[in-house]
């Protein structure tokens, strides 16, 4: 839709809500004669950078993955940028990773995930340069104890992140002869 500026040599569009891929101005003279036809291509460029997750590797425990998705950006040309620190904390976040722009997660094992969580944040750049960041998530830190023979109290952190919270913590288990994790319970 033209907004302004029409029977000008100068429009405003309103593209909200539509995708066009050219715009297209044709000569027409004062008789009705049709000149040149001039193309433009137009791109729209309103990326949404979210945070998916962030967990303790299910491969390698020794890790953390992150993972993030990036919406109506579809000539997106820029790197991603992961940041963290330590949860619950006033450190400054630092730089810890880089992923090219077709890559949507990253796996950050320069971590201490017996011992710390995490907060992380993930940074990106529009077609301008402008800067989209998500929200901070934050990981799960998980700790145990046995206070008497065949009990186990596990307690941890809670997960943050999500804007409506977390449902559940499904609970898993593994006995060394086990080929991987079972569901056990949830809460």
């Amino acid at each position: 839709n033209i907004k302004s500026g029409q029977g000008t040599n100068s429009v405003m569009a309103d593209f909200i809500g539509k995708n066009p891929t050219s715009l297209y101005v044709i000569e027409k003279s004062q008789y009705g004669c049709v000149g040149d036809t001039v193309s433009l291509p137009v791109y729209i460029d309103r990326p949404s950078l979210s945070m998916e997750y962030v967990t303790v590797g299910p491969q390698n425990e020794w890790v953390n993955e992150i993972y993030w998705s990036l919406t109506s950006a579809p000539r997106y040309n820029s790197i991603f940028e992961i940041y963290r620190r330590k949860a619950y904390t006033s450190d400054s976040f630092k730089l810890v990773g880089t992923a090219e722009g077709s890559i949507r997660s990253f796996v950050d094992d320069k971590v201490d995930v017996n011992n710390t969580n995490y907060e992380y944040y993930v940074k990106g750049y529009d077609l301008c340069g402008n800067a989209l960041q998500t929200n901070i998530h934050t990981t799960i830190l998980l700790k145990g104890n046995k206070p008497r023979p065949y009990d186990d109290s596990i307690y941890w952190t809670q997960y943050l992140g999500w804007p409506a919270g977390v449902d559940a913590y499904n609970i898993m288990r593994k006995f060394p002869e086990d080929p991987a994790y079972l569901n056990y319970d949830a809460t």
